[in-house]
């Protein structure tokens, strides 16, 4: 009896302390849900002119990993109290699954936003699944499924309408709603705010139709009896090819096609593939495997800087070509690989790979060795292992005794000298954003990359300045970072706060964050922190607390 009294009072004392820890600073902004369990939180850009709706996403059935629901949210029409949340739809691969760009997420005009979902077979002993393309609509809650193997293709500027594909056909969708169906038509890309797409005939043969832009009253076709198209760049260069249907013959040939000046440009019929096309669209890298290799070790390849304008080609040979890289704004192709040397007969004496540099008009230049390119964990830019300016590079050693390499930065201009080692010995590098001024904001973690040192790097002065300890960046904005900091990986949380590049003085928003968006500017380009930029967050406390949902802030 003095036993279960014991248990009671220990029970009530662990409840009451509970009850009574202390809550700590007040969440900056107004809680729009009491309900802190979603896992993601998204911003949908409404129609033009209006504000972006909230997406929530949470783990509904745990015996499907990785699909979420998803969740509108709406504000109190009277701007008092919460809001309301309504179910959008399930079995979805999470948001931000088709972004690409700044422009994230995918939706159409009028804000309605396009997610995959895995449509797993709910049968017994069934493993079989199918993805499909589906459509919410975060105000009026309505939600569409396209069907079984549906999948998305494109929006078309400032979303006057979609693309997307089902089995049987190919489906453009205008702001209105309207839809136009073209049957049988599977390979299709939005190019230049135009959809081009091959109809094929009973032989196999493809017609190349352009359709576009919106409202979507003039098709044209562009090319006849073709195997494949691809577009290089979006907006610059498609690569048209036909191959042979015979059995003797199974050469192919290519025509490059500037989709604005309507320009076509005979390639080279030796064999060679178009990998991909300079920033300015003037140059294409060119790839042939020219024999068998002698070792399994050496790999030749033969590859060509082609120009569209002077319709000439330079080629080398390289052995065991691994990458290729153009960066950002300069008509210059980077690679690993290694110098064939042209005295002997096969391959078998080749130099160590290494990271040359090919500049149109002139030879190959090896510009390291014993250094390759490195491109960070969770940056938000595909340029890299180029900074977004194209100014600076970033590599590791070939070889390195530590799981953690350096990372060094260096001046695309003058890549062997080291201006800065990017991260102490023992630590590795994370996280790398550009600021506009060209400045870098780099994490450097031991052992969890979310709880990482926050430091501004730079290059110019090759200086290394800490912003914050233990914690991860959200964004960057022209003088001020968001970053999760004093991260707590049991339970996936840490302080959101708004760090002053120039002072280091740090503001704190909330304790407990588990998930954050910010609102994207409405002008492309514009300042990403901008003093009242919306920002959204999911805080949940390890003990209950009246903090817990979501809530939604204004940037001071």
């Amino acid at each position: 009896m003095m036993r279960a009294s014991a248990v009671a009072l220990t029970l009530a004392t662990s409840g009451f302390a509970a009850s009574c820890l202390p809550l700590g600073p007040a969440p900056s902004g107004k809680r729009l849900l009491d309900d802190g369990t979603a896992y993601q939180v998204q911003f949908v850009p409404g129609p033009a002119g209006t504000a972006a709706r909230l997406v929530t996403a949470k783990i509904t059935n745990y015996e499907t990993p990785g699909a979420f629901s998803l969740y509108a949210v709406h504000e109190p029409a009277d701007g008092q109290g919460l809001g309301t949340e309504t179910f959008l739809i399930d079995q979805v691969e999470g948001l931000g699954v088709l972004c690409t760009d700044s422009a994230c997420p995918q939706t159409d005009g009028q804000g309605r936003l396009f997610v995959p979902r895995d449509n797993k077979s709910t049968a017994a002993n069934d493993p079989s699944f199918n993805m499909s393309l589906a459509r919410v609509d975060p105000v009026t809650n309505e939600a569409i499924d396209f069907g079984a193997m549906s999948s998305f293709i494109g929006t078309f500027q400032d979303r006057a309408g979609v693309a997307y594909r089902t089995p049987d056909s190919l489906r453009i969708r205008d702001a209105s709603d309207q839809e136009t169906l073209f049957d049988d038509r599977y390979s299709a890309q939005v190019v230049n705010d135009e959809l081009y797409f091959l109809a094929w005939d009973t032989a196999g043969r493809g017609t190349l139709q352009r359709l576009g832009p919106p409202p979507f009253d003039t098709q044209e076709t562009v090319a006849t009896d073709l195997t494949a198209f691809t577009a290089l760049r979006q907006d610059q260069v498609l690569v048209l090819t036909s191959c042979s249907q015979t059995t003797s013959d199974t050469d192919c040939s290519s025509v490059a096609f500037d989709p604005v000046t309507g320009q076509r440009t005979a390639l080279p019929q030796d064999g060679s593939s178009a990998w991909s096309a300079s920033p300015s669209g003037r140059y294409l890298l060119l790839v042939r495997n020219p024999q068998a290799p002698t070792s399994p070790y050496d790999i030749p390849s033969v590859i060509s800087l082609f120009d569209l304008t002077l319709g000439v080609q330079k080629s080398t040979t390289i052995v065991n070509l691994s990458v290729t890289y153009w960066p950002p704004g300069r008509d210059e192709l980077w690679l690993v690989g290694a110098p064939l040397d042209p005295t002997q007969s096969d391959s078998s004496n080749t130099a160590e790979a290494s990271f040359w540099r090919w500049q149109p008009g002139m030879d190959p230049e090896m510009v390291l060795t014993e250094q390759l390119p490195f491109s960070p964990i969770t940056s938000d830019t595909t340029t890299w292992p180029f900074t977004p300016d194209g100014r600076y590079l970033l590599t590791v050693p070939a070889i390195s005794q530590n799981d953690k390499p350096t990372v060094s930065l260096r001046a695309t201009d003058d890549p062997a000298t080291e201006l800065l080692a990017l991260n102490p010995t023992g630590t590795g590098v994370q996280d790398v954003r550009q600021l506009p001024d060209g400045r870098l904001i780099v994490s450097d973690w031991i052992t969890d990359g979310s709880h990482a040192d926050i430091y501004l790097v730079d290059p110019d002065a090759r200086t290394m300045r800490p912003l914050g300890h233990g914690g991860k960046v959200v964004a960057t904005g022209a003088t001020r970072i968001l970053a999760l900091l004093d991260w707590v990986a049991t339970g996936g949380s840490g302080s959101l706060s708004l760090i002053d590049v120039a002072t280091g003085a740090t503001t704190l928003l909330a304790e407990n964050v588990h998930t954050v968006a910010v609102e994207q500017p409405v002008t492309a380009g514009g300042d990403v922190l901008a003093p009242g930029t919306r920002v959204a967050y999911v805080a949940r406390n390890r003990v209950a607390s009246p903090y817990d949902g979501l809530w939604l802030t204004s940037l001071p």
